[in-house]
């Protein structure tokens, strides 16, 4: 318990900080075009890429030192769970100059039984790491599982998420240092009232939606390509993992209910 407590201190921390550095950096809200982290600012952040490869094909969340969520869509092109390659602990995933993260890879992958790829349905995987990460990482903060809020949110509240997608809306390459943004969840109606959602890329089921999925939506910002997977997080810790992203401010992102999942994750991992 005390271990848990600890690292929820930090998170509330460090949330706290980065939303303090995004009053101060001009009025760009964005992952497209969005704010470069600082190193340990989100030592949850995982990049999910090809095994011996730099190439980030999506975002995650570690919520143990062996346990990694993200969404199932991330890691559905993987052959093997042992292709799965995990990059931890720091902010630019290309730069090798930058202090040496931690890399781990897949040991078992546990997707979600009900997933669906035709609706997107329960969108969640847990990939297992063949190695859990060094304590000293952990106590060094540049790496530390994130806490599940396990209370069910009501939407519109303020959130932030993080990833190392497409910074602009033409859908280029991914971004080689991790971007953040602050971003609302709307009410779930206006979601669906809103004539966006008609316009974008996004597949949704409204009746899994008013349970199951957060609906974002900001003018001026927004989650991109490979940020899929990603976390979005509250000062009391994970409360959504990105499950369909349109690449453009204005139109709708949508992530999963991380809470309405509980048994699943325990059933795996202890939470």
């Amino acid at each position: 318990m005390l271990r848990i407590t600890n690292l929820l201190i930090i998170f509330v921390i460090q949330f706290n900080s980065s939303e303090v550095a995004s009053q101060s950096k001009g009025s760009l809200r964005r992952i497209l075009n969005g704010r470069e982290a600082e190193l340990r600012q989100f030592p949850y952040m995982v990049s999910i890429r090809y095994r011996n490869s730099s190439k980030h094909v999506g975002g995650g969340a570690l919520i143990n030192p062996k346990f990694v969520l993200t969404a199932a869509t991330a890691v559905s092109n993987f052959q093997t769970p042992y292709d799965i390659e995990m990059h931890m602990g720091v902010v630019n995933i290309k730069n090798k100059m930058e202090p040496p993260g931690w890399t781990t890879y897949g040991n078992t992958l546990h997707v979600h039984p009900e997933f669906s790829p035709r609706n997107f349905a329960y969108n969640l995987a847990l990939v297992e790491s063949d190695r859990s990460v060094p304590r000293c990482r952990i106590y060094f903060g540049s790496i530390a599982p994130i806490f599940i809020d396990t209370f069910r949110q009501n939407d519109n509240f303020e959130g932030m998420i993080a990833g190392w997608g497409a910074k602009d809306e033409k859908q280029g390459p991914s971004a080689s240092t991790l971007q953040y943004s602050t971003v609302n969840v709307v009410n779930q109606d206006n979601c669906f009232t809103n004539d966006t959602l008609s316009r974008s890329r996004i597949i949704i089921d409204q009746s899994l939606y008013m349970s199951e999925f957060y609906c974002v939506i900001e003018t001026s910002s927004g989650a991109c390509t490979t940020d899929v997977g990603g976390p979005l997080v509250r000062p009391t810790g994970l409360v959504g993992i990105a499950s369909q992203t349109t690449c453009n401010g204005g139109k709708p992102d949508i992530f999963v209910k991380v809470a309405d999942h509980l048994n699943w994750l325990a059933s795996i991992v202890e939470l």
